[in-house]
């Protein structure tokens, strides 16, 4: 029955456990090691998501029913019949305001929504994850990562260093985000009778609206009979995105990961399930939805409010964040989709031949948050590396699935901070991101999607401005490449790189 499931265990977590959320609980885990657990156990996510998609297509295929009468049973609504007042759930931001919650407590607001046999998870929850020290290669001061810089103010220590100083327990509590990510729930969907999509947000019988996620916060309905009668209607309809997912990076990082718990129900040719989208798709995300996840066309719509007999809501994310193991059960689903993994020979060439390592430069047009001696830095490392890296670009202009296919296949991607930057998600584990950024306005969202794909992270700063105008030296520029083919050529040649 729906409800609470098996799933993959983490390191230092107790199964038995997984569903009391314990506030003083400072257990924590390395960010390799959970990447490394996940990918094993994506698979078993997966298999969830299947179990659950016939799960809800055995109860309520019955269900379905002509158009006819519908307005008529959500009339019955509290929502409708009373003009009762809404109750906003989302997560809580710089300030947390009535109604918002941190990651934990949404889990368990969400919860208590619904019937138990109606609240379905996919995994246990995560603890803690303490991620590795980026790799900065320079004595600057200027760039110093060990105390605060760029928009988010962040700071990293060396993790030997301050557990020289610090008891494990202070982990937790003394390092600051992205270098510490907090706890993460279980992953859920939600089975909602009579619920109204709009705007991305689901808003249930009983006036419960329940948030796209994401960046955008604002959200306007009140609910009458004359927009039920203007309303759009589906048998099952499942929520997803906000208007920020125009921009590449918020939809495949907050918005496109939620769809790996619903999948199944989405390709499922006998049942009439909708994604319902909040603005009319533009191409990156069309391309995702068809090309890659092979959905229907005529199973998206978009715009306006929509009635769903049944609402399916997927867990949602947080504003620039994709949770660890929702980000793995999307990684796997796209890589077996893509068929990525495991025929893509890591070691060998076709020939038979020990392989070069593969380095991408992800560009961007008109040299944008690029140094202005890219060019010439480009070309004097082709050359000096020219028999031990094969080369390759993209400046992100060809379409989803083909970018996915090389960063997939990337040793190394190096490349200015931005969208491009995005598909660092689907880069087998272990491999190396070179990122170029600003030490003065930077974020550190590329190093944070690194550490929950099990990525090697390193920090070519720079003092100018995201967007300003500068230059870098040849040295600093080789030594990050230097470095990162040095890991990749010993990990080539122990074969312990995996396909994952």
């Amino acid at each position: 029955s729906v409800g609470k499931t098996g799933g993959p265990s983490i390191v230092g977590q107790d199964d038995e456990d997984e569903d009391q959320y314990n506030p003083h609980d400072h257990k924590w885990q390395f960010a390799e090691n959970v990447a490394a657990e996940l990918s094993v156990h994506s698979g078993e996510m997966i298999a969830s998501g299947q179990a659950f998609a016939a799960e809800v297509t055995s109860r309520y295929r019955r269900r379905q029913s002509p158009h006819q009468g519908w307005e008529e049973a959500f009339r019955e609504c509290e929502l409708f019949s009373d003009g009762s007042r809404l109750t906003r759930h989302d997560y809580s931001h710089r300030k947390k305001r009535a109604g918002e919650h941190r990651t934990e407590e949404y889990f368990e607001a969400m919860k208590g929504i619904v019937p138990k046999d109606s609240f379905w998870t996919y995994s246990p929850r995560i603890p803690v994850v303490l991620n590795h020290f980026p790799i900065a290669l320079t004595d600057d001061p200027s760039l110093n990562i060990s105390v605060p810089f760029g928009s988010w103010k962040s700071v990293f220590y060396p993790v030997d260093d301050f557990m020289s100083h610090h008891q494990e327990a202070d982990i937790p509590k003394r390092l600051r985000p992205p270098q510490v990510v907090e706890a993460t729930p279980p992953l859920f969907s939600m089975v909602v009778p009579k619920g109204v999509i709009s705007q991305g947000h689901l808003v249930t019988c009983d006036g419960h609206v329940l948030t796209a996620g994401g960046c955008i916060w604002d959200f306007s309905f009140k609910p009458s009979a004359a927009q039920l009668t203007k309303a759009k209607h589906v048998t099952i309809g499942i929520p997803l995105c906000d208007k920020w997912c125009n921009g590449y990076y918020h939809f495949t990082h907050e918005h496109l990961p939620r769809l790996a718990l619903v999948h199944a129900l989405l390709v499922d040719p006998t049942l009439d399930a909708r994604l319902v989208l909040s603005h009319a798709p533009n191409g990156f995300v069309r391309q995702f939805l068809f090309d890659v996840l092979g959905i229907a066309k005529n199973r998206v719509m978009s715009g306006g409010h929509t009635a769903a007999d049944i609402a399916v809501y997927p867990m949602p994310q947080r504003c620039g964040n994709t949770f660890t193991h929702l980000l793995h059960m999307m990684r796997a689903l796209v890589h077996s989709r893509l068929s990525l993994s495991p025929i893509y020979n890591l070691t060998f060439d076709t020939d038979g031949r020990t392989r070069r390592p593969h380095l991408l430069f992800a560009e961007r047009a008109h040299l944008s948050r690029m140094p202005t001696n890219f060019y010439d830095l480009k070309t004097q490392l082709m050359d000096e590396f020219k028999d031990r890296l094969v080369f390759s670009t993209t400046d992100g202009d060809t379409n989803a699935r083909d970018q996915i296919g090389r960063f997939y296949k990337a040793d190394i991607v190096l490349g200015p901070h931005g969208a491009n930057l995005a598909n660092i998600m689907w880069m087998r584990r272990g491999m190396h991101v070179v990122e170029l950024s600003s030490a003065a306005d930077g974020n550190m969202c590329y190093y944070a999607t690194a550490g929950r794909a099990g990525l090697i992270h390193h920090l070519l700063l720079h003092g100018a401005s995201k967007d300003g105008r500068y230059t870098l030296e040849y040295s600093l520029f080789r030594q990050h490449v230097a470095a990162a083919l040095k890991a990749v050529e010993e990990s080539i040649a122990e074969e312990q790189i995996f396909a994952n």
